[in-house]
Order: structure tokens, then sequence, then C-alpha cells
């Protein structure tokens, strides 16, 4: 089923949470945001880089943390649009939960869908 990156809401996000355990007969779902961008500078740090993400016509916008994003990730992100895979998930942190989507790639986000030999990316999965 396609959900629209606006429809991501709350109970999508607590559904989530019924699927694992994860392993090789219940993979870890993935979802591909096209045409992202950064609503804030990405905060680079050597264990994540974490960002607010949004589409850039409107919508909601994520919390989106990546962990292990090597460099050409890293320059990715500091790009500008993207179009990235990623789990939701939600964060519970001192208390606090957020609704976050955890990066698994990030790729530049002018590739109007097409995926090209060569496309840089992360290379993250």
């Amino acid at each position: 089923e396609q959900h629209k990156q606006k429809e991501l809401e709350s109970d999508f996000f607590e559904d989530m949470e019924l699927l694992p355990p994860y392993g090789s007969e219940n993979p870890q779902p993935l979802f591909l945001g096209e045409g992202l961008s950064p609503f804030s500078s990405p905060e680079f740090n050597k264990k994540f880089v974490k960002a607010v993400i949004g589409a850039k016509e409107g919508g909601e916008r994520f919390e989106a943390i990546a962990f292990s994003l090597n460099e050409e990730g890293r320059r990715i992100m500091r790009s500008g649009d993207i179009d990235m895979i990623f789990t939701p998930t939600i964060n519970r942190w001192k208390g606090r939960e957020t609704l976050q989507l955890e990066i698994k790639d990030v790729r530049g986000g002018n590739s109007n869908g097409v995926i090209r030999e060569n496309q840089e990316h992360s290379g993250l999965s």
C-alpha cells in the first residue's frame, strides 16, 4: 500500500511497532520518500546525522536520523533535496515520544523517480 508523506500519522507509527521481531522471515519494512528537503541544517555527529525532513510542497515534517552514514551520504544530506529509504519509528527518550524516520539510505533528490546506473547514494542499503 502506498502512503503519501503527509499521511504518516501517529497511528501508523504505532502500528509499525506491532511488526517486530524482525529477522530473515520477517524483514523490517522500508519506505521510499521522494522529493524531500531538510528544514533544519543537518546535525552531524560521529554516531549519527539528524535533521528535520519534509516534502517541499508542504505537509508534515519529521525528525529523521541516520546511523553510520558514510561521507557520500553526509555530502548528499548537505546538498539539499533528497530521496530516502526509511523506517518509521517512535523515539522514546527521557519520557518524551517523537515520531522519527530512521534513514537507511539517501540519494540526491533530482532523480525524478528514475534510478540510474552509478547513481550517487550513501551506500547504506
